[in-house]
């Protein structure tokens, strides 16, 4: 849609013709308007935190999680490299 935008406007440069003119201005708005459409719903995916959520991460976060808990039990440590107290 840009580059039709951007040739039809040149166009009208080139050319004398008012209908290049008006097309031109009217692929111009129709661009503008676009480019607002795709800008919101950018904003409202990042202010939703959907836009960058990747399910599959989170599962590895939960598992880098277990398989840490699980190292400190068995080096007997608290996560801080502190000797924890066993019963």
């Amino acid at each position: 849609m840009g580059v039709m935008t951007v040739s039809t406007t040149q166009m009208a440069k080139e050319l004398p013709s008012a209908f290049f003119k008006v097309l031109g201005s009217m692929f111009t708005v129709v661009v503008v308007l676009l480019w607002l459409v795709v800008s919101a719903g950018t904003i409202k995916g990042v202010v939703t935190r959907q836009i960058f959520f990747a399910p599959c991460a989170a599962d590895y976060e939960k598992q880098y999680n277990a398989r840490k808990t699980r190292e400190n039990l068995e080096k007997g440590t608290d996560g801080n490299g502190t000797e924890s107290l066993k019963p």
